[in-house]
């Protein structure tokens, strides 16, 4: 038996593999096949089962040298420069084909609308001069025409442009199935149609405000920021009512506690601020918490009062700096400095090796990597530059669980621009950590921290439902000035404890996914890969600036997928037995198991690929073996 006969079994499209010569395998020819076969996948889902099925072909021909190197070469040029370059044009393709098969035109694929903008205006222009040229013919002299024929070309051109893209933004729709009251579409189609029509007053070169370009980048990344709340936010997207609605619905389903602080934390606050009240002698107290630090055993209390002292000593040292505006002339590298890197270090000792933080306006890899996919014709792309980054050092990657910018004052431009950035490179991190991640954690969250002088905002972003990331605000505080406002500072510790452990579980799952990938030898007798988290289905892509010299484009992947036709399913879907043909069509979306539920009472199963008599999550006191047809 060949090596690949052994393994074929675990391979998740084996019908490549075993069609094609060994040295006739590359990354372009496998994912044709797999979109011929399943129309609607999508560019994450099928990204993962490659690279699941190389490593599984490496291993299987580990002692075949031509062919383990042929294998190598193909994982090299999913990464390589050039293979990027071929596999987004790939894609790009593959958009445009899903536009042209999707039912009632209804698309998630952006890059088919900004075409089919630019094509009318092609159109509308073609026709002007072809009415223009038929005149001259028509009198034998050229046609001069006459300022205001011009003006009225140009304005019906603009009219017919603007009718077609309304129209074709009216079709499109995502299914995050987040509704509030008196609203017929849902809040992910909202956000993110508004967003549209908003780069395209960006394309016809009008000025936008920071809060309208604010509204741009977080629709088109599928981010609905709730943790900004002022009235030019996504806020005046919908009514009051409707606002608080989806505020209560999200601080229900998204709730978080702080962490509670023992008795001896909070004893030592009390005693802290009644010392500093009496003397003001900020040593005495700081010799007091190291004291009560050597006595304590547990890990959470201990990171309590570590990170009391970190403030004591920030009080003592710095306190031009807590005041607004500052005593001095600072710069936000001195506050990131001074005030924000002790608190830090003080959750994540550099010594314990637990999380790194990377300042200096450091580049998300991952981040650089889906820009170069939106903008293909662009060199020397560079993604978000962060002011801090929050990481995990796994072998030689760097995983981010966080986030942080800096900026001096929240009233400025800037700040908001930055509130806009962060967003968005949370959202990078937290879609790494369900990419890399097989399980379905639905808590998994990535933290972004907005500093502005003395002052802190805690934020986190969830990936909720299909299409709809939701940025919860958590927490604001200012670094006390005076004992007397370091008194209620224990809610604060809480908080700053509740994001160490977040981050710390997401180091664990980072970690652990490393080892086990690392030690999942091949077996012959029983599947060994992991299935792909079934959250990669809900992702949607970011939106990036353009480079310089290079016009501002829509992400590939901003809406669902639509159902595709009965004549493109029945050949094009999921092996099914002729005694289950007439349940070959599937439409429907699939839930978190990936069940799709059948009009004739079964389930298909968009992992299996296979249709099963029942649901075995249904029904936890139901045992029956599952029939596959």
């Amino acid at each position: 038996m060949s090596p690949l006969d052994k393994i074929k079994e675990t391979l998740f499209f084996k019908d490549y593999w075993l069609n094609k010569k060994p040295l006739d395998w590359d990354a372009i020819g496998y994912l044709t096949s797999l979109i011929e076969k399943y129309p609607a996948t999508n560019k994450r889902t099928a990204h993962y089962n490659l690279n699941q099925d190389l490593e599984q072909l490496y291993t299987a021909f580990i002692d075949e040298r031509s062919i383990k190197k042929h294998v190598h070469n193909i994982k090299q040029s999913l990464s390589s420069s050039s293979g990027r370059t071929v596999i987004s044009q790939f894609w790009e393709k593959h958009a445009d084909t899903l536009k042209g098969i999707s039912l009632d035109n209804k698309t998630s694929q952006s890059v088919v609308l900004s075409a089919m903008m630019k094509t009318a205006a092609s159109a509308a222009s073609a026709n002007a001069s072809l009415s223009s040229a038929a005149a001259c013919s028509s009198s034998g002299t050229p046609a001069v025409p006459s300022n205001t024929s011009k003006r009225k070309q140009e304005f019906d051109i603009q009219t017919r442009s603007r009718k077609r893209r309304l129209e074709t933004i009216e079709a499109l729709k995502e299914v995050d199935e987040v509704f509030v009251c008196d609203l017929e579409e849902s809040v992910g189609t909202i956000i993110k149609k508004n967003a549209i029509e908003v780069h395209a007053r960006l394309l016809s070169k009008e000025v936008l405000t920071v809060r309208e370009r604010k509204i741009m980048t977080n629709g088109l990344s599928s981010i609905l920021d709730l943790a900004d709340n002022s009235l030019a936010s996504q806020r005046s997207l919908f009514s009051e009512s409707q606002w608080s609605e989806l505020q209560l619905l999200f601080g229900d389903k998204l709730k978080m506690d702080p962490v509670l602080l023992s008795e001896k934390v909070k004893d030592v606050i009390v005693i802290v601020v009644g010392t500093l009240g009496l003397s003001g002698d900020y040593d005495c107290c700081i010799s007091l918490v190291n004291k009560e630090i050597a006595r304590s055993k547990s890990d959470s209390t201990i990171a309590a009062l570590v990170v009391l002292k970190a403030i004591l000593k920030i009080m003592k040292k710095y306190p031009s700096m807590l005041i607004k505006p500052p005593g001095k002339k600072v710069t936000e590298s001195d506050y990131l400095r001074c005030v924000w890197s002790p608190i830090l270090e003080a959750l994540f000792p550099p010594e314990k090796n637990l999380i790194r933080i990377k300042s200096g306006e450091s580049i998300n890899s991952a981040s650089t990597n889906n820009k170069n996919e939106q903008y293909v014709a662009a060199s020397s792309i560079k993604s978000l530059k962060i002011d801090f980054r929050l990481l995990v050092d796994v072998g030689n990657d760097e995983v981010d669980v966080g986030a942080g910018e800096c900026a001096l004052n929240d009233a400025d431009d800037k700040a908001i621009e930055d509130e806009g950035k962060l967003t968005r490179e949370t959202k990078d991190a937290l879609d790494e950590m369900v990419k890399s991640v097989p399980d379905d954690l639905l808590d998994t969250t990535c933290w972004g921290l907005q500093f502005t002088g003395s002052h802190c905002s805690l934020a986190t972003i969830h990936l909720d439902s299909q299409g709809l990331y939701v940025n919860m605000h958590r927490h604001s505080f200012n670094v006390p000035l005076s004992h007397s406002l370091l008194e209620s500072f224990g809610d604060t510790i809480g908080w700053l404890l509740l994001m160490r452990e977040h981050m710390l579980r997401l180091r664990d799952i980072a970690l652990r996914h490393k080892t086990a990938k690392h030690s999942n030898n091949i077996s012959f007798n029983r599947r060994q890969t992991q299935a792909p988290n079934p959250r990669l289905s809900y992702m949607r892509d970011t939106y990036y600036t353009p480079p310089r010299y290079h016009e501002s484009k829509l992400p590939v992947f901003i809406f669902s997928k639509a159902t595709v036709p009965e004549s493109v399913a029945t050949s094009s879907r999921a092996p099914i037995s002729p005694s289950s043909a007439t349940s070959a069509i599937i439409t429907g979306e699939p839930d978190k198991f990936g069940y799709i539920d059948q009009d004739n009472g079964t389930y298909y199963n968009i992992h299996t690929k296979k249709l099963h008599d029942s649901h075995p999550h249904m029904d936890a006191n139901r045992n029956e073996e599952e029939d596959y047809h």
